[in-house]
């Protein structure tokens, strides 16, 4: 049976929340609102590393040309499970309501704040790719609830792949994209001579190639799905 109890807590507002915490653990002026268990390594948890930084690897700034929609499903996949295992050490069942009443530190606001603008901005993405129906963000603010959140917005991203393609090209690459496609899959010589290689006009069989796909702006740069 777990020992965790809901502890009255008064924000600066005057509103009063509770939350779930170990009577029988010991608090100091060094000890965190927060009496969770230490979580496993995989939720790094010290005074000057996020608990729960965001991975920067989705960040599509870093994709200039393109980027692999298995990159984000496998990240929110990732970062949900990192969450459930956070959850884990209260020694609770995760189905229960219990679990669900277990809240992120407020010595992480910050971190949990870039989470969320993270996964509104990836779920909004795709959204836009898939045409499906709206993710709709927790109200509040349940660790629980945001694990199935960003598990929720991997599973779109799964479907994105599945129902559509897996690359998403930057609309400045394409017309190389288009060359380099029709030379991988043998539909032009790629010893072509210059003279004829040169004067293709690739901009138009690229056009040709995205007539039909998705596209989205992504942080001001427009994008396509293939």
């Amino acid at each position: 049976m777990s020992n965790l109890v809901p502890k009255p807590i008064v924000d600066k507002n005057g509103v009063q929340t509770s939350r779930m915490v170990n009577p029988n653990k010991g608090e100091n002026d060094n000890a965190r609102a927060n009496s969770a268990p230490a979580p496993t390594a995989s939720v790094k948890r010290s005074d000057d590393v996020d608990s729960y930084a965001f991975y920067t690897e989705i960040e599509v700034g870093e994709f200039t040309d393109y980027f692999d929609v298995r990159d984000i499903e496998s990240a929110f996949d990732t970062y949900a499970t990192q969450l459930d295992e956070y959850i884990d050490q209260f020694d609770v069942d995760s189905s229960t309501e219990e679990a669900r009443a277990i809240e992120f530190d407020e010595d992480d606001s910050e971190a949990i704040e870039e989470m969320k603008t993270e996964a509104r901005k990836w779920s909004g993405i795709v959204q836009t790719f898939d045409n499906g129906e709206k993710i709709t963000e927790p109200e509040g603010n349940s660790v629980k609830d945001w694990s199935d959140h960003l598990m929720n917005i991997s599973r779109r991203w799964e479907a994105v792949q599945n129902n559509h393609g897996v690359t998403v090209i930057n609309e400045t690459y394409k017309a190389e994209y288009a060359q380099e496609f029709m030379e991988d899959t043998g539909s032009v010589p790629r010893d072509m001579p210059a003279m004829l290689s040169n004067n293709i006009n690739w901009d138009g069989v690229a056009d040709e190639m995205f007539r039909d796909s998705s596209s989205a702006e992504i942080d001001g740069k427009n994008f396509y799905l293939t």
